[in-house]
C-alpha cells in the first residue's frame, strides 16, 4: 500500500489539520495532479520538464480553451501514474471578471468533481 504526504490546502472544505499522510488512491492521485499543475518546468531539478504552469499557459494569448484542457489532460496521463488506473477529465470554463477574467478548471476522476481550480 502506497502512502504519500497529505497535500490538501487548508482552505479546502475536506482539510483535515490532523492528517499527515494519505494511502488512498484517488487521494495519491489528487496530490499528484495539483503538483503537476502548480509546478513550473524547471523548478524540479533533475525533472526539468516536470510541471505544467498553470498560470502561464492560461493566458496565453493563442490558445483555446480546447487545447488547455487537452494540454492539462496531457500534463497529467504524463506525470501522474496512477492516472492510467482511472477515467481522468477535465473541464473549463470562463468568465468575466471586473479586473481580469476568471477561469475554472475542474477535475473529474470516474466521473465524480474531485477538484476545482480557479484561477484569476
Amino acid at each position: 500500500m502506497i502512502k504519500e504526504i497529505y497535500m490538501r490546502d487548508p482552505s479546502d472544505p475536506l482539510y483535515s489539520p490532523d492528517t499527515l499522510e494519505v494511502n488512498n488512491d484517488v487521494e495519491v492521485l489528487l496530490g499528484q495532479i495539483r503538483m503537476v499543475l502548480y509546478t513550473k518546468p524547471g523548478d524540479v531539478l533533475g525533472a526539468y520538464d516536470f510541471g505544467y504552469n498553470l498560470e502561464d499557459n492560461l493566458f496565453l494569448l493563442n490558445l483555446s480553451g480546447d487545447e488547455l484542457q487537452t494540454k492539462i489532460l496531457a500534463a497529467i496521463y504524463q506525470y501522474c501514474p496512477d492516472a492510467s488506473n482511472y477515467q481522468v477529465d477535465v473541464k473549463i470554463e470562463f468568465f468575466r471578471g471586473t479586473v481580469r477574467d476568471i477561469c475554472l478548471i475542474d477535475i473529474y476522476i470516474d466521473n465524480r468533481k474531485l477538484l476545482g481550480v480557479v484561477v484569476t
